[in-house]
């Protein structure tokens, strides 16, 4: 009887996991368990596998793409694991198992789900799919300021774990690099706000004031580095050593990283962007370290959305264009990163690739963006009238349809690419990874999700698909006044690509033409 040796080659960057409430080796003790119960309390931005003897299980979070692809040798299977095709292309062809390679053998792992697979060799059972992630629908009443109160409060929360994430980080940096150790705040697990401090208040519990702006309250709120290296030339852990550094001299100092939001000034990067000025003063960071970008290419009209609505609230000096050339955009490149063909995200992607080009070209050293990716799924904003499969009965009464396409286990659900945003994400994944940038998409966190999918969409539509299409403005809008007290200006829906450049000279540039892509991605491993 044969005796297969089954090899497992997980190719994931594990610096790219952001876990707020339990380290990496907890989180794959926890996939390899296969308890759903027990992955779902994975707190934060994730794509781990673990492996026990030849069962191999693997989970990720919504906005981490990751792949795999089964090879066959003689001594038995081998398991290699990405979140690209192309590297994994490039593991099998430096072992020379390149010949059974195809783009649509690779799989992807389907966000909200725990993978099994059993490395049994020839031949290769089919893996199983274990939900991890259900929200309950329908949850809330018909009120749309509890049901906009809950969302932006759930929203406030994801940023602040992300913002305390990151000054956490730079202050395990400036404790290498000066010895000096971290305060006690921004030492700790970014788990939560209140959780930390018992003075603290969580930024979805504090009111807004009634002039419509949120004062810095650093009495109760809990104080993150951030508003005195930012506004001054001392800093606090600075003054735990007396300010010197061993030379006798001033002591320098690593300065805490600047935070960019991608800025359109439609509704969900509108609101992303309020709620991290909101939850950096709750939390005493200084608001110099932020900036609205916005994509220009010459006709597109977000520049002057994006201008109208922060000069409305007085945050008109948080606006930086990114100007950029529509020449400069190549479909078979966008292709090549986005590793899709669907028509709206490659052209997603394409513009995300010249914003962010931009901002490298620009800043050289910036490293952190954050986005309102996931927003238009979760409160079911998209034209249906665009896609003849969909009716607003299939978009209201199907669990996490935009987020996850028809699902695991239908019909139409693609092993090679998942469905709904689990796949398309890459659009905005791909682009910001290839320039080097950490994104971050607050809306895709499974407990905004969860209150976006509690809401009562059949009550307060009546099926009414002009109702949905106005639904959503109001739940944002109401929750960004109860959260941060700002008056947010709400303008008519309009995609990425449509923003930035008029339709008109987008299609010169960007064909609509999926037939065509599909050849383009094929070509690549031709």
């Amino acid at each position: 009887m044969d005796h297969y040796i089954e090899r497992v080659v997980d190719l994931l960057d594990p610096s790219l996991n952001r876990l707020h409430n339990m380290t990496a080796d907890e989180a794959r003790a926890r996939v390899l368990s296969g308890k759903p119960e027990a992955v779902r309390e994975i707190d934060g931005s994730f794509a781990l596998l673990a492996r026990d003897g030849k069962t191999v299980r693997m989970a990720r979070s919504l906005d981490r793409p990751m792949r795999y692809f089964l090879a066959k040798r003689h001594e038995g299977p081998a398991l290699i694991v990405a979140d690209r095709i192309d590297t994994i292309h490039d593991r099998l062809k430096a072992e020379g198992l390149d010949t059974q390679f195809h783009p649509s053998y690779t799989r992807m792992v389907p966000s909200h789900y725990v993978v099994d697979i059993q490395l049994v060799g020839c031949p290769d059972p089919d893996p199983t799919y274990t939900r991890f992630f259900t929200p309950e629908r329908e949850s809330l009443p018909a009120d749309l300021d509890e049901i906009g109160r809950r969302y932006i409060g759930a929203l406030a929360d994801e940023i602040a774990k992300w913002l305390k994430a990151i000054d956490h980080e730079a202050a395990q940096v400036s404790y290498q690099f000066t010895g000096a150790r971290p305060s006690s705040v921004a030492a700790t697990s970014a788990r939560s706000i209140a959780s930390d401090n018992p003075k603290a208040v969580s930024p979805s519990r504090v009111s807004a004031p009634e002039d419509g702006r949120t004062p810095l309250n650093t009495d109760q709120a809990p104080r993150l580095l951030g508003a005195a290296a930012a506004t001054a030339t001392h800093h606090p852990l600075t003054e735990q050593r007396g300010g010197k550094a061993d030379s006798g001299g001033p002591e320098p100092w690593p300065s805490l990283p600047p935070l960019g939001v991608c800025f359109s000034g439609g509704i969900d990067s509108g609101s992303v962007f309020l709620v991290t000025y909101h939850v950096m003063r709750q939390l005493g960071i200084s608001p110099g370290r932020l900036k609205a970008f916005t994509l220009n290419l010459g006709d597109g009209p977000d520049l002057q959305q994006a201008r109208e609505f922060l000069d409305q609230l007085g945050l008109g000096l948080f606006l930086e264009p990114i100007e950029a050339d529509l020449s400069g955009i190549d479909v078979a490149e966008t292709i090549r990163v986005v590793e899709d063909y669907k028509p709206l995200d490659v052209e997603c992607a394409a513009m995300g690739l010249t914003l962010c080009r931009g901002i490298r070209a620009r800043y050289p050293e910036w490293k952190y963006l954050i986005d309102g990716d996931g927003g238009d799924e979760n409160l079911k904003d998209y034209p249906i009238e665009e896609n003849p499969e969909l009716t607003i009965r299939s978009v209201v009464n199907n669990l996490m349809l935009y987020q996850e396409g028809w699902g695991v286990g239908r019909i139409k659900h693609s092993l090679t690419y998942s469905g709904g945003l689990s796949r398309s994400y890459t659009r905005t994944y791909a682009p910001a990874k290839h320039f080097g940038f950490q994104g971050f998409s607050p809306f895709t966190r499974p407990n905004v999700i969860a209150v976006a999918e509690s809401i009562p969409f059949a009550t307060l539509t009546g099926m009414s698909v002009e109702k949905l299409y106005a639904l959503k403005g109001e739940v944002v809008s109401r929750g960004v006044k109860a959260i941060t007290g700002f008056n947010m200006p709400v303008f008519p829906k309009r995609r990425f690509q449509h923003g930035a450049v008029t339709k008109e000279n987008l299609r010169l540039r960007v064909p609509e033409a999926e037939v065509v892509y599909r050849r383009q991605l094929s070509a690549i491993y031709a």
